[in-house]
C-alpha cells in the first residue's frame, strides 16, 4: 500500500432508542433501556439499550493493513416470542459513527481500550469514556477530518405491513 502510516482508527459510536411497547389495544408505553433489554428473549440476541456512547478502536499496522478488518452490527428483532408480530414494540433506532485515523505507535490498551469495555463494540478493543484526554497527554492528534455514518431505523408492529425502514446516510 503506497503512503501506508501506522495507527489506529478510534470511532466514536452514538446511540438511541425510543421503543414503544403495546399494553393494550392502541395503548402504547415508553420503555425504559433496562426494558428493551428484558424484552428480547432470544438468548443469542442482545440489545445493551443502556449503552448509548462508546469508543472503538481498530489498529493500523505499518504497511496499511487494518487488524479486526470488518465491523458489524445488528439489530434483533424486539418481540417476545418468534412469530408473534402483531401489536407489540414500535419504535425508532438511530446509530450515529464517526471515525477518526491517529497515526501513532500506542497501544490500545494504554490508551485504555480493552475487548468487552462496551458490549456492543463485540470483538473490538473499546471503551465507554471519551478517549480525547489520553489523546491529548500523549500528543496523538487526528490526521483529517472525521468520516461519519448515520442509521436509522423505525417500525411499527401494529402496522398493516410490519415491516422495518433502515435508512443509511
Amino acid at each position: 500500500m503506497a503512503n501506508a502510516v501506522q495507527g489506529f482508527i478510534i470511532q466514536k459510536i452514538t446511540r438511541t432508542f425510543a421503543v414503544e411497547r403495546c399494553v393494550s389495544p392502541g395503548v402504547w408505553a415508553p420503555m425504559s433501556a433496562a426494558a428493551v433489554n428484558g424484552y428480547v428473549r432470544d438468548p443469542g440476541s442482545s440489545v445493551n439499550a443502556d449503552c448509548v456512547q462508546y469508543w472503538e478502536l481498530w489498529s493500523v499496522q505499518a504497511d496499511g493493513n487494518i487488524g479486526h478488518n470488518s465491523d458489524s452490527f445488528s439489530l434483533c428483532s424486539i418481540i417476545p416470542n418468534a412469530g408473534v408480530v402483531p401489536n407489540t414494540t414500535r419504535g425508532h433506532y438511530t446509530m450515529v459513527g464517526e471515525a477518526s485515523f491517529y497515526p501513532a505507535l500506542s497501544s490500545a490498551a494504554a490508551l485504555g481500550f480493552a475487548v468487552g469495555n462496551a458490549a456492543p463494540a463485540g470483538v473490538l478493543p473499546s471503551r465507554l469514556t471519551d478517549p480525547a484526554g489520553d489523546l491529548g497527554s500523549a500528543g496523538i492528534v487526528a490526521s483529517g477530518a472525521p468520516i461519519r455514518y448515520q442509521v436509522d431505523v423505525a417500525w411499527d408492529s401494529s402496522a398493516t405491513d410490519p415491516t422495518s425502514v433502515v435508512t443509511v446516510t
